[in-house]
């Protein structure tokens, strides 16, 4: 059976669920242990009288059961709670940000990633203006700088990026850069090939090849995460908006998509 399928045999049990804004509420508020319903009024903003018949509700659907002197979840509430807790997510991610992910394609970036892109609810959207033409420019510059560790995923090469990368190199801070083998004829191109030769020697510098397309930009380090893409349905890297963001579960989504690509890459001193 196709999702579609069980959606329209089981559509009145899903509707009695996502039809009651209190249900859901009462889902992700009870915790393990007991939640008082003094706690749940407080949460919902509902009254005791309107709370109740949601919780039996819920009682005799074995999603949420009394424990101590409160009501707390069952495992398959704590299930059911996740996946819908994992789509709320998805969809704040995706109505904060509406305009940036209607501009850009998506389609490369790998399935789990963007189950996850929920993650990245806590960002915001950097642009170039009228005034400020390298706005997204200097903001990336600034990440650079304040990285103590740098993790690359390159759409697009530029002699300016190269060259701040280079220069933390040269600092000290180690820079792992990932890229499409379809870059390969420009790295071997100047200035890019006298710069890549200045870093051999250099033990925090890595670069890696991966065959998959990629049409987005990301660099995260241990503090930020930056994350650009092609303008959809065109050949064009849009380097004037950037979505950013120091939150933690964004940071970590970001070293999440470095190690899935870098899982499929193979070191650039290999070819």
């Amino acid at each position: 059976m196709t999702p579609l399928d069980v959606f329209e045999r089981y559509y009145k049990a899903i509707q009695s669920i996502y039809g009651s804004r209190l249900m859901i509420q009462i889902l992700l508020s009870v915790e393990p242990g007991g939640t008082p319903l003094s706690r749940l009024r407080e949460i919902t903003g509902s009254t005791s009288q309107a709370l109740i018949p949601k919780i039996r509700k819920l009682e005799s659907l074995t999603l949420v059961e009394p424990q101590g002197s409160g009501y707390a979840p069952t495992t398959l509430g704590m299930l059911i709670a996740q996946k819908i807790g994992d789509f709320s997510l998805t969809m704040g991610t995706l109505t904060a940000h509406q305009s940036f992910w209607e501009d850009h394609d998506l389609s490369t970036v790998p399935w789990p990633l963007l189950e996850r892109l929920g993650d990245l609810l806590n960002s915001e959207i950097i642009y170039d203006t009228g005034t400020d033409i390298l706005h997204v420019y200097y903001h990336y510059l600034q990440l650079i700088s304040e990285a103590n560790e740098i993790f690359g995923v390159s759409a697009v090469m530029s002699p300016g990026l190269a060259e701040s990368l280079g220069g933390r190199v040269t600092q000290g801070i180690p820079v792992h850069l990932l890229v499409n083998t379809s870059i390969i004829p420009l790295l071997n191109k100047e200035p890019y090939r006298s710069q890549i030769n200045a870093l051999d020697a250099f033990d925090n510098f890595h670069v890696w090849l991966v065959d998959r397309p990629i049409r987005f930009g990301m660099t995260v380090t241990d503090k930020c995460l930056s994350l650009g893409f092609y303008k959809r349905d065109a050949e064009i890297y849009d380097s004037s908006t950037d979505l950013f963001s120091r939150d933690p579960t964004a940071v970590a989504w970001g070293h999440r998509l470095f190690d899935h690509l870098r899982s499929e890459a193979i070191p650039l001193q290999e070819i």
